[in-house]
This record gives C-alpha cells, structure tokens and sequence, in this order.
C-alpha cells in the first residue's frame, strides 16, 4: 500500500511540474490563438495543458515535448475532435519539436505498448528532477 500511495505522489508532482514547464516555455498564453488566430473559436482566459498525444499514453504522460499551452475553449473542442484545433496542435508541437521528434512520438503512440516505468519509484524520481532543472532555466 505505501508504494502505491509513493508512486501516485510522485506520478501527481511530474504532472504538476509538466504543466510548469509547458506553462513557463510557451509564455502562458494559448498557442492556438497565438499561431491561428483565424480559426474561429471563442478562446477563454482559462489557461490549461494539452497532451498531443494522448494522456492514455504514459509514455508522453509528462514529456514537455508533448504539452501545449491552450485556453479552455481549444482544450474542450480538441476533447470533442474539432479537425482545426486538433491540427492546429500536431502543427504547433511539428514547428516546436521537429518534425523528426513529431513523427517518432506518433509512431510510438500508434504501437501501443505500455510504459512499464510509469509506477517505477526511481524512474518517476528522475523524471522529476528532469522536469524541476527544466522549470528552473525557464523561470525569469
């Protein structure tokens, strides 16, 4: 039971570090409104993270690389598969990552094999520390 408990705390802390991150990188401000402010959408206020890939694969679940910045309103649409949010972000994260790094991450998406790591005490730790050196050389 305590290491489901530790595992849990350590999965809640990379999550809330990978939204840092992402918030910090990407100025905290909606990427959608900011590179397609065509597409019509009543954007929010309400600042959120958005997996690319999605939260199902722990693989991605708290890599930066897979983050974007959005607002509530491209967030929600994206849930119910609006076509021009949806990719709007595969082209944000493209332009951002690579297309090289793009691609790699769909790949593994599309093989669907598990991240055994995801309930690894020493991987989550590390990834943490990943995530805390990142966080620290985007603060101002």
């Amino acid at each position: 039971m305590k290491k489901t408990s530790e595992v849990k705390k350590l999965q809640n802390k990379a999550l809330k570090l990978w939204k840092d991150v992402c918030f910090l990188r990407d100025g905290g401000e909606c990427q959608v409104r900011k590179e397609f402010p065509f597409i019509q959408i009543h954007h929010t206020d309400i600042i959120q993270i958005d997996h690319c890939i999605s939260r199902n694969n722990k693989h991605f679940f708290i890599d930066p690389r897979n983050g974007t910045t959005v607002c509530s309103a491209c967030n929600y649409a994206k849930k119910y598969k609006l076509k021009s949010i949806d990719r709007a972000i595969d082209y944000i994260v493209k332009k951002r990552e690579g297309k090289h790094i793009f691609e790699s991450m769909v790949k593994l998406d599309q093989s669907m094999t598990a991240n055994d790591n995801w309930k690894n005490i020493e991987w989550l730790e590390y990834e943490i520390k990943k995530l805390e050196q990142k966080r620290q050389l985007l603060l101002p």
